[in-house]
C-alpha cells in the first residue's frame, strides 16, 4: 500500500470484499468470509482506500447466505461449487463498479456486512 501511495499519490484505490463463496462443508465458512470483509474494512479504513461493498448484492432475498441464481450450478462431476459469478451475477457486480465510475459522492464508509461473533 504504501509504494502505491508513493508512485501515486493521489490516485483512488479500490478494495472490493469478498463475495459469499461456498462453505463446501466447512462450519465456519460463512463466518470466515465475513470476517475477512471485516479485516478488508478496517484496512480500508486505516490506509484511508475505498472499499466496494458487493457482499450484501449476493446474499439471498430471504437472508441466506448465497443467492445461488448469481453463480454457475453445483458441478457433481467435480463435487464442488465455483466461486465466480455466473453471467448473471457479473451483472450485478458490472453494476457496483458503472456506480463508482460514474459516481462523485462515493461513500467509501459505507459498509453493511452484519459482524458474526
Amino acid at each position: 500500500m504504501a509504494a502505491i501511495k508513493l508512485l501515486a499519490p493521489s490516485a483512488l484505490i479500490f478494495i472490493q470484499n469478498l463475495l459469499p463463496i461456498p462453505t463446501n462443508g466447512n462450519p465456519k465458512g460463512e463466518q470466515n468470509i465475513v470476517m475477512m470483509n471485516h479485516m478488508l474494512f478496517d484496512l480500508c479504513i486505516k490506509y484511508k482506500l475505498f472499499f466496494v461493498d458487493a457482499f450484501n448484492s449476493f446474499m439471498n432475498s430471504k437472508g441466506s447466505y448465497r443467492n445461488l441464481s448469481l453463480f454457475p450450478k453445483y458441478n457433481a462431476a467435480k463435487k464442488f461449487w465455483d466461486i465466480h459469478p455466473n453471467a448473471r451475477g457479473m451483472g450485478v457486480l458490472a453494476r457496483h463498479y458503472i456506480f463508482l465510475i460514474h459516481s462523485r459522492r462515493f461513500n467509501p464508509l459505507a459498509y453493511s456486512v452484519s459482524r458474526v461473533d
